[in-house]
């Protein structure tokens, strides 16, 4: 059964009251008018109230005695996570063939809120052409069809055909007012339709293939009588079925690229080209938008060598960097402390995921320490530390348990960076302002909002994860612990998970025994959050350190319904028609919410059946709904309210059932108002 905890005192006003007037004849003999009409007796019922009230303070764990307990089992709140940008580069008409943009160059919002700066670093140096894309191009076999490029969600390229076939290309042209392309790797930037899906299931555990490309690609450029092949440094995109980077290099010292025409094409430029030699899609790739001259920005600052403080070789000391949350690294920096054999000790290789934590010590000996989650694998030697990203401490071993810095070493925070939250979710065309003058850059801008970032975790949601914790121990048995430790991934910022037993995306429908399919949605903006692919492999990732041997993991994002609602409603005659149409419209984005919706507003519940009934209450809910017109026809039951599910209507007056992996979602309803022209009669 359920553990009950007991009242420390059940005493409750009555009882109070009661006792109260026991010991009147004890204490105050010549008291003899107990009747409620004594104002003695109105003194003893207002402390009666006043001690009910404490009482029951007294039996409620107070909030910081709740977060002492978390603290104790070694449970803190999540950090603040960046948000990311791309950001696009113009330069000067003097510039270079090629402007490197540094590592580590700020950009600020314009007019950013709350009027504290908003700045986002770039994570990586960029190379900007002096030149722009101006012309994208098709070739089908035949001739070149041109495409707009513009970013309009409406607009969708086809980059190799409806059909592809091997010798169909997506043809790029560059203007520069200069006679050749730079010799530097650049980067060539693809937008998909939705934001960055990429990969769409990812398989966990080492087992589990390389999955290849569904096609070989072939990158050249034009010299203006042939196609001369170029080298591909890196590609992500997986053959144009993800969002993602291309990066290419033009060979030197030919640099065959050339400002030339194309047979079928009148003007001059410089062409690049992406060639289909053998093509395996299962549907022919789709691009929102070709970009040149784009880097990945996060919202943060890089902190440089900052001194936390001097050891005073006692055990457990804890240090404090200036700047806080830390913002956890993607891919670790591995740095190398160098062998000491005077000493005994051998080269060590240090992961750095956060932080990177430098103890100098008076005889000037610099070592890089190990970030650990505890100290619990710590041994007497082991130069661990435990970082508390949300704060910023940085806690030293006990001797026992980690080494102790010898008294008088520095502690430095080599280098770190801070920063986070959902402020950092910008609009399009915002991200403008330089930090710093580069030579050669003219302007920059961000042609998308941004993406990701999130607050501080809660301590509400704190207290549901420590509970889910120490339930699952940290290793996934159950279909629920998989859920469970797929919302704590370091690395991804996930809202809702739900895990499937006996499901295998390649069987859908099929029990496959020993296969879990964990879904995930990720803490993202608009109706429909997707996670990524780079999420899909951080939850995959760290699933594969706390699942069975004999457990086969898969993670995938949620199917979704789109749900519309037509409906006709009457309004009060009191009641302005244009704001009863948009109280209705968003009461009913809210319910279809996948994040916010639903009954309880956690999120419209996986399968979740779309009750007929639910959608009609919502309306009927909205101040100022007369009632919904059913038609003119009384025996068309439900003519006045229309559920159309991915654009098809559904039977009238029927729920949707959803599968067990389903959510629904909602952008738009179609809502018709008007007063009651009986009630005018």
């Amino acid at each position: 059964m359920p553990l009950t905890p007991p009242d420390l005192d059940d005493r409750r006003f009555e009882d109070i009251v009661r006792d109260a007037l026991a010991l009147i004849p004890r204490y105050a003999p010549e008291w003899t008018d107990h009747n409620e009409s004594d104002p003695g007796v109105t003194l003893i019922q207002v402390q009666a109230w006043m001690t009910e009230m404490m009482l029951y303070r007294f039996n409620r764990v107070p909030e910081r005695h709740y977060v002492k307990f978390l603290q104790l089992l070694g449970i803190e709140q999540r950090p603040a996570r960046p948000a990311r940008v791309l950001l696009t580069f113009e330069t000067t008409r003097t510039a270079d063939a090629a402007v490197i943009v540094p590592k580590w160059t700020q950009v600020g919002v314009a007019g950013a809120p709350g009027g504290e700066p908003l700045l986002f670093e770039l994570d990586e140096s960029a190379v900007v052409l002096n030149a722009t894309l101006d012309r994208v191009l098709v070739f089908d076999g035949r001739r070149h069809t041109s495409q707009d490029n513009d970013f309009d969600v409406a607009r969708r390229i086809l980059p190799f055909g409806s059909a592809p076939e091997p010798g169909n290309a997506l043809v790029l042209g560059l203007e520069s007012r200069l006679p050749t392309l730079t010799g530097e790797a650049f980067d060539l930037t693809f937008h998909l339709p939705e934001s960055d899906l990429g990969d769409r299931v990812v398989s966990c555990g080492p087992q589990a293939p390389e999955v290849p490309p569904p096609a070989r690609l072939e990158w050249q450029s034009w010299d203006g009588s042939a196609w001369r092949p170029i080298d591909v440094i890196e590609d992500d995109t997986r053959a144009l079925t993800r969002s993602g980077f291309v990066r290419i290099r033009i060979p030197e010292p030919e640099r065959r690229a050339r400002r030339a025409r194309l047979p079928d094409r009148a003007e001059e430029r410089f062409w690049l080209r992406c060639r289909v030699v053998r093509g395996e899609w299962d549907r022919a790739p789709v691009l929102r938008a070709v970009d040149i001259n784009t880097a990945l920005a996060t919202q943060a600052v890089t902190v440089f060598d900052e001194v936390l403080g001097r050891s005073d070789g006692r055990p457990g000391q804890r240090f404090r960097t200036s700047k806080a949350p830390i913002v956890v690294r993607e891919e670790p920096e591995l740095v190398h402390n160098p062998a000491r054999p005077e000493r005994r000790e051998e080269r060590t290789t240090v992961e750095v995921h956060s932080a990177r934590i430098d103890v100098v010590e008076p005889d000037g000996t610099t070592t890089t320490w190990q970030e650990r989650p505890d100290f619990w694998g710590s041994g007497p030697d082991d130069r661990h530390v435990v970082i508390h990203r949300a704060t910023g401490v940085v806690e030293v071993g006990t001797g026992d348990r980690g080494r102790v810095p010898p008294m008088g070493a520095e502690i430095i925070a080599r280098t770190y960076r801070w920063g986070g939250g959902s402020r950092g979710r910008v609009g399009a065309g915002v991200v403008t302002e330089m930090q710093d003058s580069v030579p050669g850059i003219k302007a920059v801008t961000n042609r998308l909002p941004s993406w990701g970032g999130t607050g501080e975790e809660p301590v509400s949601e704190t207290k549901l994860r420590a509970a889910r914790s120490l339930q699952n121990k940290g290793r996934a048995v159950t279909a629920e612990d998989f859920a469970a430790l797929a919302l704590e991934t370091p690395f991804a910022a996930i809202r809702r998970a739900v895990a499937l037993g006996l499901a295998h995306p390649s069987f859908p429908g099929e029990p496959v025994p020993g296969s879990v399919t964990v879904i995930v949605v990720p803490d993202a903006e608009g109706p429909r959050p997707e996670p990524s692919s780079s999420t899909l492999r951080a939850v995959c990732a760290w699933l594969d350190t706390k699942r069975l041997l004999t457990t086969e993991v898969h993670v995938v994002g949620p199917r979704y319904r789109r749900i519309e609602v037509e409906a006709d409603v009457v309004v009060s005659a009191s009641y302005d028609l244009a704001r009863v149409r948009n109280d209705v419209e968003q009461r009913l984005l809210e319910l279809l919410h996948p994040l916010s919706g639903g009954r309880d507003g956690g999120g419209w519940p996986f399968g979740g059946t779309v009750l007929f009934s639910e959608i009609y209450r919502a309306i009927l809910g909205i101040e100022g709904v007369a009632y919904v017109d059913q038609g003119a026809d009384p025996t068309s039951a439900g003519a006045g309210l229309v559920l159309r599910v991915d654009g098809e209507p559904f039977p009238e007056c029927r729920d949707v059932p959803l599968e067990r992996d389903e959510l629904v979602w909602s952008d738009r309803h179609t809502i018709h108002v008007r007063y009651d022209d009986r009630s005018a009669r």
